[in-house]
């Protein structure tokens, strides 16, 4: 339990540390250096857990499409959205229930001031592009699941961190409900052009996905914005649907 309280408090650190000022930080190559540093330090924050708690799993850095120098700011939103729902997954992974709720409040809370506040394009795309980096993580997680890779416990950890962190982008106000929408979509339509892990049998299960995604429209932040979620609604089974959200 104290390596989880480490590893939260060192990504942390480091999220404060690369904290984004829209006023110092407005020309695009000031920013897409300070969010490809914090996504390359919270990754690098992680390896030795990961490592510890995983083994068998690949590193990010050798897989991910977009794991590299010349991206785009777009593209680096993706990759700091996949890394930061790693590291929030390796901190639940490790926590007791008693502690996981507050441990998740504290770093999404630090990512929402330290970084989505203050991308101030007049638009909330980077922080679309930041949900679909999330949903990429866990639809990788599906894959190193079905590999076993991961174990029931850990692919629970991954189901349930997605959720909330996503939830909490709409219920924070980082993130309009129809744009979730659209990133959920692309997760069921388009599994394998979401994944970054490549190499495997092939892109997540459907059903595991349908499963997913049904019990994350329960969280609490969503299910009372239904109305947004009519497009997605029809491709999820009516049974799924009567299932409750996850918990810790």
């Amino acid at each position: 339990d104290n390596v989880s309280k480490d590893l939260a408090g060192t990504a942390t650190r480091i999220v404060e540390t690369f904290r984004v000022c829209w006023l110092a930080d407005a020309q695009e190559d000031g920013l897409l250096k300070k969010v490809q540093g914090l996504a390359f330090q919270l990754n690098f924050g992680a390896m030795r857990t990961k490592a510890e708690m995983f083994p068998l799993l690949p590193k990010v850095s050798t897989y991910h499409s977009l794991w590299r120098s010349d991206c785009s700011i777009s593209e680096a939103l993706q990759v700091l959205g996949y890394i930061w729902n790693d590291v929030t997954f390796l901190c639940h992974a490790m926590d007791s229930a008693g502690d996981a709720s507050g441990r998740k409040d504290q770093l999404f809370s630090c990512i929402k001031a330290n970084l989505l506040d203050q991308l101030k394009f007049g638009s909330e795309q980077p922080n679309v592009h930041f949900g679909l980096g999330v949903a990429a993580q866990l639809a990788d997680a599906c894959i190193f699941h079905a590999e076993d890779l991961l174990d029931s416990a850990a692919m629970h950890s991954a189901q349930f961190c997605t959720a909330k962190l996503l939830s909490f982008l709409v219920g924070s106000g980082s993130l309009h409900p129809r744009s979730l929408q659209g990133i959920l979509v692309r997760l069921l339509d388009e599994p394998q052009r979401i994944c970054e892990y490549k190499r495997g049998l092939g892109p997540p299960k459907l059903e595991q996905l349908q499963n997913f995604v049904a019990k994350c429209l329960q969280e609490e932040s969503l299910a009372k914005d239904r109305v947004h979620f009519a497009q997605i609604l029809p491709k999820l089974p009516l049974r799924m649907m009567q299932q409750e959200s996850f918990v810790a």
